[in-house]
C-alpha cells in the first residue's frame, strides 16, 4: 500500500486532517523538552525524520490548519515495523480524536506492511507517553536502559 492509499484509508475525522509528511511541518511545531532531549545530537532532528520517511513511511496530521503530530513507520524485517511520533502539547489537549487517529494509523500500518509486530520506544519518565502507548495496545517488552542521547531509560513496547 502506498502512502497516498494509506491516507485515503485513513478515516476523514474533522478537525483532523492527515497529508504526507515533510520535515517543513516538524519545524512548525511546538514540541516539549522530553522530544528534544531524545533525538540525537549528531544528526539534526530534520534529517533524522527524513531519513525514516524515506526507509518507511510518514504522515503528518493537521489540526486546525496546522501540523500537530507526524507518525511514521520504518520496516525493521519482513513482518516487524517500528513507528515512531512527535507531537505538541496540544495533541493531548484533542485526546479522544488523537487516540483514534493514531489506532487508525497503527490499523493502516499494520495492514499495509502485513505486520506481525509493531514496536515502539517510550521514555519511562514520561508516564503519560506510557500510559498512551497501553490504550493504543502496546505492551512493554522490556526496558532498554540509558537508551537515548540523555542517557534516559526507555521501555521497548510491542503490540502484536
Amino acid at each position: 500500500m502506498s502512502l497516498l492509499e494509506i491516507i485515503d484509508a485513513l478515516p476523514k475525522n474533522s478537525p483532523l486532517t492527515w497529508v504526507p509528511f515533510n520535515t517543513g511541518h516538524v519545524m512548525t511545531m511546538n514540541l516539549d523538552k522530553y522530544v528534544l532531549e531524545t533525538v540525537s545530537r549528531v544528526v539534526p532532528l530534520e534529517v533524522m525524520l527524513e531519513n525514516q520517511a524515506i526507509h518507511g513511511h510518514a504522515i503528518t496530521v493537521i489540526l486546525h490548519g496546522k501540523p500537530t503530530a507526524v507518525f511514521g513507520t520504518v520496516p525493521i524485517w519482513e513482518g516487524v515495523g517500528e513507528m515512531w511520533m512527535l507531537c505538541e502539547e496540544r495533541f493531548r489537549k484533542y485526546g479522544k480524536s488523537m487516540t483514534r487517529a493514531a489506532l487508525d494509523y497503527i490499523d493502516c500500518t499494520v495492514i499495509s506492511g502485513n505486520l506481525h509486530r509493531l514496536q515502539i520506544t517510550v521514555r519511562c519518565a514520561d508516564l503519560r507517553a506510557v500510559r498512551w502507548a497501553m490504550a493504543l495496545g502496546f505492551e512493554i517488552d522490556g526496558m532498554l536502559k540509558r537508551y537515548s542521547p540523555d542517557q534516559s531509560d526507555f521501555y521497548m513496547m510491542s503490540k502484536t
